[in-house]
């Protein structure tokens, strides 16, 4: 069975894996990495990991790597990734290929996990799906017809910079009121630690040591418990994502929402938030109509995509 090597490269970790066509991970190796590094103090530290996940492996077709940010993956290029601060412009494919004798290809870590969800998990067997991939950040991708959507920025399914509310929080790209201001874990963690230092959520308090405990799957498991401060965080953000998912519904048209990352773990509360959402804010669809599941592979989505990118980029088939 024909086999590729997907990389997810982070901000605080690497990992390669070696993958076949049906998306089993045969052989697999995470390491910590340093973002401060240089790139070719990273490069050098991929090359080498990914030589020794394969030496033992007879043969492989090709290297999917996917990594935060923004690149000119036609060149091989990362023009920037929030992650590595100090990366501008930096060649990722010509000195990995040149290492490896083995063709490199690059896209965006969240792309890379929709290629994921679409070949081996949530969306096997679908035609057009939306992934938003719910964290740190809010990214997402964007297939159609089975093609993943690119663009001519590499810029297609950036869905967490659509602006919900005109003259909302302050986003990290420099808009106000985007999806990402209002529904990232970050956004969701600063509105109950906001209500803990304003004592109107005492059941919250005493579930965190410090500040820094909080995530939205600790808000849903209160909120769960009974505790209407934390409850109406989660409906809040629900109703942000409900905003967003009914816009990229009457857009888009597909076939289902992929709801991945670590936000999306607070699970049933947030989802049945965005249900209420969908009733408040679309109307052209039925909103009972519109399919949205959580991603299946987890962690493993964008490394087993970077891979399935890997197979693509070389034509070679995928059941």
């Amino acid at each position: 069975m024909p086999l590729s090597i997907g990389i997810d490269l982070g901000g605080s970790h690497l990992g390669v894996g070696l993958v076949d066509t049906t998306g089993a991970i045969q052989d697999f190796k995470e390491i910590k990495i340093d973002n401060l590094a240089s790139p070719a103090t990273v490069l050098t530290l991929v090359s080498d990991t990914v030589k020794e996940v394969t030496k033992k492996a007879p043969s492989v077709s090709a290297v999917g790597i996917g990594l935060p940010g923004n690149h000119d993956s036609a060149r091989g290029i990362t023009r920037f990734s929030p992650n590595f601060p100090s990366w501008h412009n930096v060649s990722i494919t010509d000195p990995l290929s040149k290492s490896l004798q083995l063709p490199v290809f690059m896209l965006n870590d969240v792309r890379a996990a929709t290629l994921g969800e679409l070949h081996f998990g949530a969306g096997k067997g679908v035609a057009n799906l939306v992934m938003l991939a719910i964290g740190t950040g809010i990214g997402g991708g964007v297939v159609a017809n089975r093609q993943l959507l690119i663009g001519p920025q590499e810029a297609a399914g950036e869905v967490g910079h659509m602006t919900i509310m005109p003259n909302g929080p302050l986003c990290n790209c420099g808009n106000r009121g985007c999806l990402e201001a209002l529904a990232s874990g970050p956004s969701i963690a600063a509105r109950g630690a906001e209500a803990i230092l304003h004592g109107r959520s005492p059941k919250l308090q005493e579930r965190v040591t410090t500040l820094g405990d909080l995530s939205a799957k600790l808000i849903s498991e209160v909120a769960s418990g009974g505790d209407p401060e934390a409850a109406r965080i989660l409906e809040e953000a629900g109703d942000a994502l409900g905003i967003g998912i009914a816009n990229l519904a009457v857009i888009l048209n597909p076939d289902l929402f992929i709801l991945g990352g670590g936000v999306a773990l607070a699970g049933k509360p947030l989802f049945d938030a965005i249900r209420r959402s969908l009733t408040k804010h679309l109307f052209m669809l039925k909103p009972e109509t519109i399919s949205i599941v959580p991603a299946a592979l987890g962690v493993r989505a964008g490394l087993t995509g970077a891979a399935a990118y890997g197979f693509l980029r070389t034509n070679t088939p995928i059941p």
